[in-house]
């Protein structure tokens, strides 16, 4: 057939091949992937933000777009006086969106930042929309919350791994939980990486670092009568983010090896540790959500010591061993359950 054609019966994207074949036998063929008709690449996004029945005065919302499960800060805006944002042309593609309460929000000190969709404090749970078209609906309703009342406080610093140096980190979500893991305030750090969080009663609590795409673990605090203004100091490495030690200081505290086999499908994991002296070392096993799954201390000697645990009780997933002396001096070691 001399100029073949053909009629598509709608728009879309369609895999065409052509094959010829002359009178003496011989064949070819070609084939491409078309377009038929107009598709809109870009969509627009946006929605109301409340604070609990009303809309929020003031606050920033953060669209960060996936790709090959990283994420990338896209694009930044703020609510207009009536409680909506709004994104102008956005490429098609996977996301997930943040709301945070500014500090000149008459709210600030009774919402949290939360993920659009799950209305989630931590982004592992956020709602990971696909957008392919305009959805101007995207309602968001911010994280309540109500503050503890008491005499102590803790503050800390959170630093960027640089290689040789570390720097400090500004602008981080750090979010203060208690025994049960609920929200008991947030803050953010500074220019210096400081943080803070004042009148707290006594009792137990995790600081907790948010930053979207970045695994956290958790630091397990005490405030007690005796312990009422602790410091703790995190530092952000590639892909998560652990109390920050160096490795190398302290009496006790030399060296871990790494976790193996890993990946371990069943049975027991190992980890060499190494320490100058003998010491009582508490063992905190973590979920990618930061969530402790076990805690034991041992009694290790000085020089080489092999740590042995069974993880046949774990769902597949990554975790983290987290091996703290009794100085406080920490160091992680991951490891994959796989099926």
């Amino acid at each position: 057939v001399e100029n073949p054609y053909h009629i598509y019966a709608a728009p879309g994207t369609y895999d065409v091949c052509l094959y010829i074949e002359t009178s003496g036998g011989c064949t070819s063929s070609f084939c491409d992937n078309i377009v038929v008709g107009y598709q809109n690449l870009y969509h627009n996004m946006g929605g109301m933000i409340f604070a609990g029945i009303y809309p929020v005065d003031f606050a920033v919302v953060k669209l960060y777009s996936i790709y090959d499960s990283n994420y990338f800060l896209v694009a930044t805006c703020t609510v207009d006086t009536l409680g909506y944002y709004y994104f102008n042309q956005i490429p098609e593609g996977q996301y997930i969106v943040k709301v945070e309460n500014s500090m000149n929000s008459s709210t600030y000190h009774e919402y949290a930042p939360v993920y659009y969709g799950s209305n989630d404090l931590y982004w592992q749970n956020a709602f990971t929309y696909y957008l392919n078209a305009d959805n101007m609906n995207a309602t968001v309703n911010l994280f309540p919350f109500t503050s503890a009342t008491g005499q102590c406080f803790i503050q800390g610093n959170i630093f960027e791994y640089q290689g040789s140096s570390n720097t400090p980190a500004d602008d981080v979500e750090i979010l203060l939980l208690n025994a049960n893991y609920e929200l008991i305030d947030f803050s953010y750090s500074d220019s210096s990486g400081f943080f803070s969080f004042s009148n707290l009663p006594n009792g137990m609590y995790y600081l907790y670092p948010e930053v979207t795409g970045i695994t956290t673990y958790p630091i397990e605090v005490l405030l007690s009568d005796s312990i009422c203004g602790p410091s703790y100091n995190f530092i952000i490495y590639s892909g998560y983010i652990v109390q920050s030690v160096i490795e190398n200081a302290g009496d006790e505290f030399l060296a871990a090896g790494e976790i193996y086999p890993n990946p371990v499908s069943e049975g027991i994991i190992n980890l060499n540790l190494s320490l100058k002296a003998e010491d009582d070392v508490n063992i905190g096993l973590y979920n990618s959500l930061g969530q402790l799954m076990m805690s034991e201390s041992r009694r290790f000697s000085a020089g080489v010591n092999e740590y042995k645990t069974n993880i046949d009780d774990l769902a597949p997933g990554i975790y983290s061993l987290v091996i703290k002396t009794s100085d406080g001096l920490a160091i992680s070691r991951k490891f994959i359950r796989s099926n």
